[in-house]
């Protein structure tokens, strides 16, 4: 038989090279890869850590608006609950002087139906007393057309001539 292999195998030494080459420039690639990938992870994670915290102070914020504006809330709800019952208070009291009005309006009443009335029996006194100081002064009327006719306001007062003389003097 011919012999097969006659010492070592010897492979294809020239492209041995060629393979823990690109094995290498491979390996290259991942390390750089890797360490570009770890630079963004870094960089990424200070981005969310700033984030986060911009957020949770903006959270804290807000939760402290919310906690203001619910106490400012509550604060106009007791106004509105107090005004309520301080309008409840005021309109008993506008009833109470309401009724205290009506019931004394008949009097008030009174007085305004009745004043032309009160008028008129006035002027009748004022007349009836000027006749009568007239008369003890010394004063006649004239004789009415009807003797049985009453003297009203306004009949004719005859004077005495020697009694206005003697007034004036």
């Amino acid at each position: 038989p011919p012999p097969t292999w006659e010492g070592g195998y010897g492979g294809k030494t020239n492209e041995q090279g060629g393979i823990i080459s690109i094995l290498g420039l491979i390996r290259e690639d991942i390390n750089s890869d890797i360490a570009k990938a770890e630079k963004e992870e870094t960089a990424a994670v200070a981005l969310f850590d700033q984030t986060m915290s911009a957020l949770e102070k903006e959270r804290e914020d807000l939760e402290t608006s919310i906690g203001v504006l619910s106490d400012t809330k509550a604060d106009a709800q007791q106004d509105v609950e107090d005004h309520k019952g301080e309008r409840a208070t005021t309109h008993g009291e506008l009833q109470i002087v309401m009724k205290s009005i009506k019931d004394t309006e008949p009097g008030c009443a009174y007085f305004q139906v009745n004043y032309a009335v009160r008028v008129a029996n006035r002027q009748a006194e004022i007349d009836g007393l000027t006749k009568a100081r007239a008369i003890l002064s010394g004063g006649e009327f004239a004789t009415p057309e009807d003797p049985n006719r009453e003297l009203k306001p306004g009949d004719a007062l005859l004077q005495r001539p020697r009694l206005a003389a003697v007034r004036r003097a």
